[in-house]
């Protein structure tokens, strides 16, 4: 049975760079979803290991669309996908990531019983030991404040969200002068006059592989994420008098400090030591900081040298 494209309710929109070895999973997650109203429009971002060519064996399906652009980047993929998107409801899944079956109905099923902006669902990393790879159902944030909650992390990945197409282009999509947390960015933008709601299933899931993924950029997420906090406070001055400096003060910089002990105790030592070291240029290191600002400045094959415990030796 041929599908039409005429009844497209959801659009999906899928970045993919040099994800070969993922991305055919990934589309037959879409393919196998009980709800059949949707369009699948994957943006290759200028990859070079033959992605394309498994994706072309797809386009057979007319929901399926492939464009193709030079290697600009996650959020400039996201944005032209975009311009094109027909559903009035937005999904994304990155090409090595992948949904249970059931997935698109049971969250526009819950868009649209409780006239949500953003619907959002529990989900499981994969590609880890077991048990760093939980089954996780986010809270209720319906019920309390989605500023706060936002502020001390980012609470729900993209892949495990539904979303009005009105909202996002509202606000003018992705932010393409990010490195990376374009997804946190985009929520906290939206969060303080959206309503959300929550699928309290495990619907969604996101393999970590390790190459080109969090662990190289660690250091980089956290800034990025400060940065994206520090600025939408900046901009919404009458949110940011809501809170004390205190709370402020506890998600954002603290937040950073956490993170840099965080990594040093779990001998990451490279994470660490930039996170230190961007405290010191920023001028928010504590006395109780300075010794391990001291040995962030030492060179890698000295920190090497120093027998490490939960603290640095005195």
């Amino acid at each position: 049975m041929r599908l039409s494209t005429d009844k497209i309710e959801i659009s999906i929109i899928m970045p993919s760079y040099n994800a070969a070895a993922f991305i055919a999973q990934s589309i037959t997650s879409v393919k196998e979803q009980s709800f059949r109203y949707w369009e699948l429009i994957i943006v290759d971002d200028g990859s070079d290991d033959g992605s394309s060519d498994l994706v072309e064996s797809f386009l057979s399906d007319p929901r399926i669309k492939l464009i193709q652009q030079d290697h600009l980047g996650a959020a400039k993929a996201r944005n032209h996908a975009l311009s094109v998107a027909k559903g009035a409801f937005i999904a994304f899944l990155d090409a090595d990531d992948w949904w249970e079956p059931e997935f698109l109905k049971a969250m526009l099923t819950a868009s649209r019983s409780s006239d949500a902006d953003i619907s959002y669902c529990g989900w499981q990393r994969t590609g880890l030991p077991e048990k760093l790879c939980p089954r996780y159902v986010p809270p209720d944030y319906s019920k309390e404040g989605l500023v706060e909650a936002l502020m001390r992390e980012n609470i729900w990945p993209i892949h495990a969200a539904l979303t009005r197409a009105e909202l996002i282009k509202r606000l003018g999509g992705f932010d393409e002068t990010l490195p990376c947390c374009m997804d946190f960015d985009l929520w906290l933008r939206a969060s303080p006059d959206i309503k959300v709601t929550l699928v309290p299933e495990v619907l969604a899931y996101y393999r970590f592989h390790g190459t080109g993924q969090i662990t190289s950029q660690k250091a980089r997420l956290v800034i990025v994420h400060l940065e994206v906090q520090l600025d939408f406070l900046k901009q919404h001055s009458e949110i940011a008098a809501r809170f004390t400096p205190e709370q402020i003060e506890y998600w954002t910089w603290d937040r950073v400090r956490r993170k840099a002990y965080g990594n040093f105790w779990h001998a990451n030592l490279d994470t660490s030591s930039q996170l230190f070291r961007y405290l010191l240029r920023r001028g928010k290191w504590r006395l109780s900081d300075l010794r391990h600002i001291l040995f962030s400045l030492l060179p890698p094959q000295v920190q090497r040298r120093i027998p490490l415990g939960p603290s640095l030796p005195s």
